[in-house]
């Protein structure tokens, strides 16, 4: 199945549990191997959100997109703009709970050359999750790898109050095949807000690459990492990325590690 939005607006919309804008998941039956493709390309998020914070951890949230189950996202030239919400993922929740191979989840685009692509880059700006990831919220516990891909884009001004003022990437704990690549991407003046890990960026399990990046004055108030903070990661590679003005422990630094 397929889902496409394409040059639409979405403006102070608002959901109690999932997806203030935009939900699209599968319940019920047998859902093994079905796939729901969903492509957002061109759009406008604004000013929408969810606004209970449930207590089943990673079930809820989303302020403007919440995907999950079989669905797998591509996201190009959209702008998320002071989304929020009380649980995790500002503007955007992908959780991928469904037993599918080679799923892969794409925010941006490249050219025919393997560059990246300037013209189908997102921008994140100012939203804001009460839990995990300000921006975007991906967690993987199939029991398939999951790849997700940023190609450019940037995140300026996003916070949350747990982990990942921008982004939080979480997969199955120990696996190695789950995946992400951060490339040419540009992260400003994130933060990670009272004990929030991850200024910028919060991955978790998996391999990650960072290349042709920028981080500049991401900041958590109490806690670790001003830009990224990894924990239970299999490995990392960091190529050509520039770390500038960054700060752990903004307002508490006895407690901090880690500024970059």
């Amino acid at each position: 199945a397929t889902f496409n939005i394409t040059g639409s607006t979405f403006t102070e919309n608002s959901a109690s549990y999932r997806g203030g804008a935009v939900a699209v998941w599968k319940e019920g039956g047998n859902t093994t191997g079905i796939r729901m493709q969903v492509t957002l390309d061109g759009n406008t998020f604004t000013g929408n959100s969810t606004t209970i914070n449930d207590s089943i951890e990673y079930e809820g949230g989303g302020g403007a997109v919440f995907l999950c189950g079989n669905a797998m996202g591509t996201f190009t030239a959209n702008t998320f703009a002071n989304n929020t919400t009380a649980n995790i993922g500002g503007a955007v929740f992908i959780k991928n709970d469904v037993k599918i191979p080679d799923r892969v989840l794409t925010f941006g685009a490249q050219t025919a050359d393997s560059a990246v692509d300037d013209s189908k880059a997102n921008t994140f700006t100012d939203n804001h999750a009460d839990a995990q990831g300000g921006a975007i919220y991906s967690g993987a516990s199939s029991d398939d790898a999951t790849t997700t891909l940023f190609y450019g884009g940037r995140f300026e001004s996003n916070s949350s109050n747990v982990g990942g003022g921008a982004v939080y990437l979480v997969s199955r704990r120990g696996r190695e095949s789950d995946a992400a690549l951060i490339d040419g991407v540009t992260f400003v003046d994130n933060q990670g807000q009272r004990t929030a890990i991850g200024g910028a960026l919060y991955p978790k399990d998996g391999n990650h690459t960072f290349q042709n990046s920028t981080f500049t004055n991401n900041t958590t108030e109490w806690n670790a990492g001003g830009a990224i903070y990894t924990d239970w990661t299999e490995k990392v590679a960091v190529t050509n990325t520039k770390f500038d003005g960054n700060i752990a422990g903004a307002t508490r630094k006895s407690d901090a590690r880690g500024g970059a």
